[in-house]
């Protein structure tokens, strides 16, 4: 599919809504989810043909791989418990109780929008409407995806959720605990983030951009993980990821020390001879332990760990998702002191497969105590129900009522021009409607709403 098929089947949604975007996303046909598929394998060929690629030939499998999940059955309904659901959603309250006393008003929402140069965008919901302002620039897919977390909450809630205004950050880091330099917004208030450190009394966890593809993905990995008994698994404790934040510090030693009869330890990059030991999650499933280590932060892929039905052995970390609460040692993962260094990392792990190799009976149990969380806790509709807790709860903690900001524009716009890269601003652009902003976010902030009158005949 070339770029100008591709332009001219996006202009032909321009006026579609939200509900209409999350039909095709999930369209098993010729959909626009698929044909943005199809154009990237595209480029990708041209990439390897000269060298480049980013990633191996698909094989046939891949592409055996790909029939399986277009053919995904209905998904059964989550068989937790009431109890269950109750926890996984008090982490609601948990996030937003600092702000049980004051409330949150609009000053925190500008204080946040306007000094908090991070990757991310403002979404507001007015009279039912969705809109997103202010997005800033970010790399890889996370906003597309994040934004098709937000439309398919949309569509399933529609005409049920209540107005609220607040800004979202989409970067690895969320900003220290700080409050305002002006008079007129001195009090940090809530960023939605998808990860933080444990006691940060500002971040506001959500399920992230991962979740948009969450129920193929539970579908497929489950299906390998159930295909292979535990006793023909391989007895390993296997990592695979790339060489970021922390990783290349705790996992990079030597290779001889990290593949062994206990260890199959590999850091893998997109390109050169590393490639080759990149490993899909299904094919992890194979082994019976597996290794969660963080990168920059969290990753994102502790969900999916838990679907191969394979103990999972997380390196302690500081930081935390909107499910992690979850999780108890011993019961749903086997969580091991934190690694400190390349040196003492090959004896540490050594150690952990010996303790669950003396005892296969109760690694067992912890392999399907934490498939069983990861199946049933965590499925798609319960993170669903949190989106609507958290949305719900925040909306009775507002001491104001929103209006549309005047760099808002709808989120099916936001969606549709996304990969045109035309609604992207710097941060100093955006509008500040209390905080006084610096004198040159004024005339740039002028000129971003020039470029909103140009695009599509676009108006506040």
């Amino acid at each position: 599919m070339d770029v100008g098929s591709f332009d001219n089947h996006l202009g032909s949604l321009r006026t579609g809504s939200l509900q209409d975007l999350t039909e095709i996303r999930h369209s098993r046909e010729d959909g626009l989810w698929q044909s943005m598929g199809e154009f990237a394998e595209d480029e990708d060929a041209d990439l390897r043909e000269n060298g480049l690629g980013l990633s191996p030939a698909p094989s046939p499998d891949v592409d055996e791989a790909w029939q399986h999940e277009m053919a995904m059955p209905h998904i059964p309904k989550s068989t937790a418990t009431a109890a269950e659901k109750e926890k996984l959603l008090s982490g609601v309250d948990r996030d937003l109780a600092p702000f049980n006393a004051s409330g949150i008003t609009l000053e925190m929402v500008e204080q946040v929008y306007c000094t908090y140069n991070v990757q991310g965008f403002r979404v507001q919901i007015i009279d039912g409407e969705w809109f997103i302002a202010g997005e800033t620039h970010n790399f890889l897919t996370i906003h597309l995806k994040t934004k098709q977390v937000l439309a398919d909450f949309a569509a399933r809630y529609k005409g049920r959720l209540p107005d609220v205004d607040f800004v979202l950050q989409t970067s690895d880091w969320l900003p220290p605990a700080y409050n305002g330099t002006h008079p007129d917004c001195p009090q940090q208030g809530p960023i939605f983030t998808a990860n933080k450190e444990k006691g940060n009394p500002h971040g506001i966890l959500f399920p992230d951009e991962s979740w948009v593809e969450w129920a193929r993905l539970r579908w497929l990995i489950s299906e390998a993980a159930h295909k292979l008994p535990w006793e023909e698994r391989e007895p390993k404790l296997l990592f695979r990821g790339g060489p970021t934040g922390i990783r290349p510090d705790l996992l990079g030693g030597p290779p001889e020390e990290l593949q062994s009869d206990d260890l199959d330890i590999k850091l893998t990059e997109w390109y050169g001879e590393d490639k080759g030991s990149f490993m899909s999650m299904p094919e992890q499933c194979h082994n019976r332990y597996l290794l969660y280590c963080e990168g920059n932060t969290w990753a994102s892929r502790l969900k999916q760990l838990l679907l191969c039905n394979s103990t999972v052995v997380i390196n302690a970390s500081p930081f935390v998702g909107f499910w992690w609460h979850m999780l108890e040692h011993g019961k749903h993962v086997h969580v091991m002191p934190r690694l400190t260094d390349n040196e003492s990392t090959p004896d540490k792990l050594h150690k952990v497969v010996r303790q669950l190799k003396a005892d296969e009976d109760r690694a067992q149990r912890i392999a399907q105590t934490g498939y069983r969380l990861a199946m049933e806790v965590l499925h798609p509709d319960n993170a669903f129900m949190y989106w609507h807790r958290l949305i719900t709860r925040y909306a009775e903690l507002q001491r104001f009522k929103p209006t549309r900001h005047p760099d808002a524009i709808p989120l099916e716009r936001s969606i549709l021009y996304a990969h045109q890269d035309k609604l992207q601003i710097n941060f100093r652009q955006r509008h500040c409607n209390i905080c006084i902003p610096q004198p040159e976010r004024e005339d740039r902030a002028a000129a971003y709403t020039s470029k909103l009158f140009e695009i599509d005949g676009h108006a506040k």
